[in-house]
């Protein structure tokens, strides 16, 4: 009898024999190791409106913070929705509104706070606009905190839902 399929010598039924190893198919390209872009996405869970007569700032945290109607320029209030990131670049911010400021001066301005402090201006949403799209090169350095504040105009803006996101580039990358 085979000692394969069969008893071996000493009478024993032995296993079907297996190969150590097996084929080895097609091998498909390498991959690279390059590091890329992130895309961070925050906004207002809710479009409460400035009837304050002043301009007012919400601040939105890529972390998911969101503080509304609150002093603008408040490094305070800005550090309370900030996130810490390597150091980079953002490349593009989109934003959208789920209703148009209104008529002039009525807008809703996006801007980049990094440690408590407006960085940037991004873009300005007004009269029958509902979003902006724009290429920057906005850098920071490591560690740097990063909050989107949204400044309502003293024209109290109608109430909107905003929406945003924006491409991060890491250095290095």
């Amino acid at each position: 009898m085979c000692r394969r399929h069969g008893a071996s010598a000493s009478g024993a039924a032995d296993r079907p024999h297996r190969s150590s190893t097996g084929s080895t198919g097609a091998t498909g390209a390498t991959g690279s190791n390059a590091t890329g872009a992130a895309i961070f996405v925050g906004g207002s869970a809710a479009g409460g409106a400035n009837t304050s007569g002043a301009s007012k700032c919400n601040y939105q945290g890529i972390n998911g913070t969101d503080q509304d109607n609150k002093p603008c320029n408040s490094a305070t209030e800005a550090a309370k929705s900030q996130l810490p990131l390597p150091a980079g670049t953002i490349t593009r911010f989109y934003a959208t509104l789920s209703a148009a400021p209104g008529a002039s001066p009525r807008s809703q301005t996006f801007k980049v706070y990094a440690n408590g402090a407006s960085l940037a201006t991004l873009c300005t949403i007004t009269t029958t606009n509902t979003s902006c799209d724009v290429t920057l090169t906005q850098a920071w350095t490591a560690f740097d905190k990063l909050v989107i504040v949204v400044e309502q105009s003293a024209t109290a803006p109608t109430a909107a839902v905003t929406q945003w996101f924006f491409t991060f580039v890491p250095s290095g990358s």
